[in-house]
C-alpha cells in the first residue's frame, strides 16, 4: 500500500487457609514484544510479469505455512518469494482470496526457527501503542528481518470503499506508525507482540504514495475470521446495491444540531439500485430485510444514522430482496431491490 500501561496482575497463592505473599506477573519487555511481532511477519517480493518487482508483507497464520496478506499485493503475481529472518527464503502461492475484502491466503514452507503464528490481541483503544512490521520500499531485500516502526492507535471504526477498485475496508484501525509502499499486508501489533490488524491503506495527498502518518489496518478479529473461512473453502460475499461510491452529508435539525447521512455519488448502470430507480444524490435513510425461510418472519430494520452504511451494505444477504428508504429533495421514497455481490473492478 496506508498502553503500554500493562497492569501488574497479582497472583494469590493459597495453601490450606494461609495466603502466600502476592507475586507480580512478569510483564514482557518491549524487546520481547518486538521479537514476537517479527517472528510472526515475513516480507514478500512479487514478480509482476517482468516489468518490475513489487514488494509487500505478510502475517504467519499457522504451522502449515499459511500466510495472510493484502490481496492487492499479490493480485496478478507471476511469482511470490517469501523472505524470512536469518536470510532464509521460500516460494509461495496464492491458495485462497477475497479480492473485494483485500485479503489473500498464501502457502509457503514453514520454517520453525524463523516463523511463529501470530496471536490476536483482544482489542485496542485509541492511544494504545502500535508496532508496525513490514517491508517498506522493499528494504528487506537488502538483508535482514522486516522493518519495525512505532506509533499509536489514532482512531477506530474507519470504513472506506475504493471507487477505482471496488474494494471495501471495514472497521479499520487508523494509526500513525510510519507506513509506506511495501508495508501492505504486514501486521500491526501491540507491545506484547499480539496482532492488532493488517496494514491495507495509507493516506497521502501526493501522486507518489509515501508516509503521511495516516495508515489503516483491517482489525485482527475480522481478518482472522475471514482467513478461517477462506481456508475452509468458503467464498466470502459482499452485499452491494449499486452505488459506485458514497459521500457523507450533514443533516441539521431545528436546534442547529446535525448528524451525518450517506449519499449515493453515482449509481452504476444495470445495478440493483439503477433498476429500482434510485439516483445519484439520494440519501439513504434505512434498509429493511427479512431472514431466510427457517427464521422468524419479521423484518430486521437498521437505522443507518446509528451505523456506518458500508458495514450495513456489506452484511446484506446476497440474492435476497431488501427495502431501502431514501430521501430525495426533502421527500422520502421506498425502493425494493435484490442485493448483488460486489465484485472487483478491473
Amino acid at each position: 500500500m496506508r498502553v503500554l500501561c500493562l497492569p501488574l496482575v497479582m497472583l494469590l497463592l493459597t495453601a490450606s487457609c494461609v495466603s502466600a505473599p502476592a507475586t507480580p506477573e512478569i510483564v514482557p519487555s518491549a524487546a520481547t514484544g518486538i521479537e514476537r511481532a517479527l517472528q510472526s511477519s515475513v516480507s514478500l517480493v512479487v514478480d509482476d510479469g517482468g516489468r518490475a518487482d513489487g514488494f509487500g508483507s505478510a502475517i504467519v497464520l499457522n504451522e502449515q505455512g499459511y500466510l495472510v496478506t493484502a490481496h492487492h499485493v499479490v493480485d496478478g503475481a507471476m511469482g511470490i518469494t517469501v523472505l524470512m529472518a536469518g536470510g532464509r527464503a521460500a516460494v509461495a502461492r496464492v491458495v485462497a482470496e477475497d479480492p473485494v475484502g483485500d485479503i489473500a491466503i498464501l502457502q509457503t514452507t514453514f520454517v520453525p526457527e524463523a516463523m511463529v503464528p501470530a496471536t490476536a490481541a483482544s482489542g485496542c483503544a485509541v492511544g494504545d501503542e502500535v508496532i508496525s512490521v513490514g517491508n517498506p520500499f522493499g528494504t528487506s531485500r537488502l538483508g535482514g528481518s522486516p522493518s519495525v516502526a512505532r506509533g499509536i492507535v489514532s482512531a477506530s471504526s474507519r470504513s472506506f470503499v475504493s471507487e477505482k477498485t471496488g474494494r471495501v475496508y471495514l472497521d479499520c484501525i487508523q494509526h500513525d506508525a510510519p507506513t509506506n509502499p511495501g508495508n501492505s499486508g504486514g501486521g500491526i501489533f501491540n507491545a506484547r507482540g499480539q496482532l492488532l490488524g493488517m496494514n491495507v491503506l495509507i493516506n497521502t495527498p501526493q501522486d507518489t504514495a509515501s508516509e503521511s502518518g495516516v495508515a489503516f489496518a483491517l482489525p485482527a478479529s475480522a481478518l482472522l475470521y475471514a482467513a478461517q473461512r477462506l481456508l475452509a473453502g468458503e467464498k466470502i460475499h459482499h452485499g452491494w446495491l449499486g452505488a459506485r461510491g458514497y459521500r457523507g452529508v450533514l443533516w441539521m435539525n431545528s436546534q442547529g444540531l446535525g448528524r451525518l447521512g450517506t449519499m449515493l455519488r453515482e449509481v452504476e448502470d444495470g445495478s440493483p439500485a439503477y433498476q429500482a430507480g434510485m439516483q445519484a444524490g439520494d440519501v439513504i435513510v434505512s434498509v429493511t430485510w427479512w431472514p431466510g425461510p427457517n427464521a422468524k418472519t419479521w423484518p430486521a430494520s437498521l437505522d443507518v444514522e446509528r451505523r456506518d452504511w458500508l458495514l450495513v451494505e456489506d452484511a446484506l444477504p446476497v440474492g435476497q430482496q431488501v427495502k431501502v428508504k431514501i430521501s430525495r429533495g426533502g421527500r422520502e421514497l421506498d425502493f425494493s431491490l435484490t442485493v448483488a455481490d460486489r465484485t472487483l473492478r478491473r
